[in-house]
């Protein structure tokens, strides 16, 4: 076989029974592609390590002790997003980790959120606590075992809360900062649910259904900072509080917004309505936009480019089922500066981009994510792609590419389409005409076979990811990618031997590059587990 020349080559990591990926520095760890058992000694090599992060995992078993087997772990994250299939946390699981650990971040699959025991985390004393997608309910002292005496932060977000009990912070006296946010069925506070909870500075509640507010609600907090309401359903506000900083509402038209903002960059969330063309009057050296967590309902002519001196937009409307469709109209006046456009939709109820709304726009990065594009051709949107350096779609519904697509983007130096589930091929020759391209990201599409003559052209390319997809061999290797450096073909579903076999060509056919590839006894990527 003819193996393209690369200097470092990641696909695997000699964890048991995985295929892994692993991110570190002196103290911190971050392990993504972890199948199967987490076993207690995976982390026996990481004796230093203060903070780990276990994500974008298949991880079905945790061993007792295996979370904190590295005696210098303070903060953990366990991310089983997407795993449906993440194991039940219990007591066992979190062995040792009161002897050391001060924060805890645990996110479950959001369609399938497996369970935690109600002792799972009775023995710890942590300081910092956040539960994502964990079915809560009605939010009591009895919902998990905990010793809070020492808690001074706690996250419950997207946790099916419908009820908090005026008990609940009882015990919580050094809190300092609480969320509790994106619980659709939480429509009130209790009274006084905050008085003994005097330290608190900032309290998140966000994207609830909270409809009325007495405000004696806070009671108490007469050293709170920060309180986020937005995207709540308050129709009135009456007995206002006095807080030293209070983040409802911004003298924004028609909404209740939250600014943040530096010299050159003004983040907006919370924005509700009509997104007006004096919302920027005041904002004129603004060069970096970022409009999210929004209800926009309509966006006026030129309202996005008001500001003489943006250069990069991000639209970020994630969560937003009613965002306006995009047109030409929308990005008036944006010909004459914008540089960057990032375009994010509702995974759930994209709207609509118009196919002229970025007719006259002269970009170098385009991003969209969860536009429904379906079939990629040059008639998907009218782009003037000359300048274009960079272009990203992402979960875009694409389930085919047409081979002239790129054939006017010469310039293009990033391409990543990925998360598309029917995209099972790419055409051949389709990027002939693109031959600065230097990184390509295809990574979790469905794309099953690959002849490499389909890379014709990338003869500057120095990354490829073709992570996540349904390869099941590599019997062709492309001979003209002399500069690549990175292939990312992880999360690829071979059999064992099939990878061993492939890392053994690349070893013989790399002759003048180093080419690490451990097989350790015992280990299942040595193959001696696999009949």
């Amino acid at each position: 076989m003819n193996f393209p020349t690369f200097l470092a080559f990641f696909l695997f990591h000699p964890f048991p029974n995985s295929a892994a990926k692993i991110y570190q520095n002196a103290t911190e760890l971050y392990i993504s592609g972890l199948t199967g058992t987490f076993k207690y000694e995976t982390l026996s090599d990481f004796a230093d390590v203060s903070k780990l992060k276990i994500f974008d995992n298949r991880v079905t078993k945790i061993e007792p002790g295996a979370v904190c087997s590295s005696p210098s772990v303070k903060s953990v994250e366990l991310n089983f997003a997407g795993n449906s299939e993440a194991p039940t946390l219990t007591n066992d699981v979190f062995r040792l980790c009161q002897f050391q650990l001060q924060q805890l971040f645990i996110r479950l699959d959001f369609d399938n959120p497996s369970q935690i025991d109600k002792e799972a985390l009775r023995d710890l004393n942590l300081r910092e606590l956040s539960l994502q997608c964990h079915k809560v309910g009605i939010l009591d002292q009895d919902f998990l075992t905990l010793n809070t005496l020492n808690l001074t932060r706690l996250v419950l977000s997207n946790c099916y809360i419908h009820k908090i009990d005026r008990h609940f912070f009882s015990r919580m006296e050094k809190l300092e900062e609480v969320e509790i946010s994106y619980n659709r069925n939480l429509t009130h506070l209790p009274k006084n649910l905050f008085i003994k909870t005097p330290n608190l500075k900032r309290l998140f509640l966000q994207h609830n259904s909270i409809r009325e507010l007495e405000w004696d609600e806070f009671a108490g907090l007469n050293f709170l900072q920060e309180l986020d309401l937005s995207g709540n359903r308050l129709s009135a506000i009456m007995n206002f509080p006095t807080f030293l900083a209070f983040f409802l509402f911004h003298p924004f038209p028609n909404s209740a917004a939250k600014v943040y903002q530096n010299a050159t960059e003004l983040y907006i969330s919370g924005l509700t309505g009509t997104f007006k063309y004096e919302t920027l009057s005041d904002f004129a050296d603004v060069s970096k936009l970022k409009i999210f967590d929004n209800r926009v309902t309509k966006i006026e002519p030129g309202a996005v480019c008001s500001s003489p001196s943006v250069k990069s937009v991000e639209l970020n409307f994630a969560g937003n089922s009613e965002a306006p469709t995009l047109t030409n109209d929308v990005f008036r006046l944006c010909q004459f500066q914008l540089q960057q456009l990032f375009i994010r939709l509702d995974f759930d109820n994209p709207s609509q981009i118009d196919k002229e709304a970025l007719r006259d726009l002269n970009l170098r990065e385009l991003s969209l994510q969860c536009h429904k594009v379906g079939i990629l051709d040059q008639d998907f949107l009218t782009l003037n792609s000359l300048n274009l350096t960079r272009l990203v779609l992402s979960n875009c519904y694409i389930h085919k590419i047409d081979r002239h697509f790129f054939s006017r983007m010469e310039k293009l130096e990033e391409v990543e389409i990925s998360y598309n589930r029917n995209l099972t091929h790419l055409p051949k020759n389709v990027f002939i005409k693109t031959p600065n391209l230097k990184r390509l990201f295809l990574q979790y599409n469905r794309i099953r076979e690959l002849e490499w003559d389909e890379f014709a052209g990338l003869n500057f390319l120095q990354e490829l990811d073709l992570s996540g997809n349904r390869l099941f061999d590599a019997d062709k290797i492309a001979t003209n990618l002399p500069y690549l450096k990175f292939l990312h073909i992880d999360l690829n579903p071979p059999t064992c031997k099939q990878k061993e076999a492939f890392v053994n060509e690349l070893k013989t056919n790399l002759t003048n590059v180093d080419v690490t590839y451990k097989f350790d006894p015992g280990y299942y990527d040595s193959c001696e587990e696999e009949i």
